[in-house]
């Protein structure tokens, strides 16, 4: 089982979902990057792993740290831009969900990574939440009622 790293006494979590800010992201994406660092000073020590698995992590921590180094070291105004013009925050808790999996079964196969893996949290929409298509028919069909009401 994961445990929650601590950070100044209480518990981290990844801070992204249905909203989030640039800062937000930042914030969670130096905790999954800090994260990625301790599961990879200890992937050498999973005994029980297959051979391919040290392989398999080195090519997924390349692919993190060319996505880390591109997104969230270049400075806040670069974020934020990122955060406008692309899917910065779901290439984010995609990542995410791969960490906590290699984070994981990094314990499973014997390693103990330090500070814990992180649990993701979820906050996306609840599933009885209406689709955006849904939420636009009915603001149309209300305002189509108010116009007609005021004009007859």
């Amino acid at each position: 089982m994961a445990t929650t790293p601590q950070v100044n006494g209480t518990p981290a979590e990844y801070n992204t979902g249905f909203f989030s800010s640039p800062a937000d992201l930042t914030n969670a994406a130096n905790l999954a990057n800090a994260t990625v660092q301790s599961i990879d000073s200890v992937a050498s020590s999973t005994t029980s792993a297959p051979a391919t698995w040290a392989t398999q992590w080195a090519a997924f921590k390349a692919l993190w740290d060319t996505f880390y180094t591109n997104s969230f070291t270049a400075g806040e105004l670069h974020v934020y831009r990122l955060w406008l013009t692309s899917d910065l925050e779901g290439q984010l808790v995609e990542f995410e969900a791969q960490i906590a999996t290699w984070g994981a079964q990094a314990q499973q196969y014997g390693a103990t990574v330090p500070g814990g893996v992180p649990q993701v949290q979820s906050n996306a929409l609840p599933d009885w939440f209406p689709s955006a298509g849904t939420v636009v028919a009915v603001g149309i069909i209300v305002l189509a009622t108010i116009v007609a009401w005021k004009v007859l």
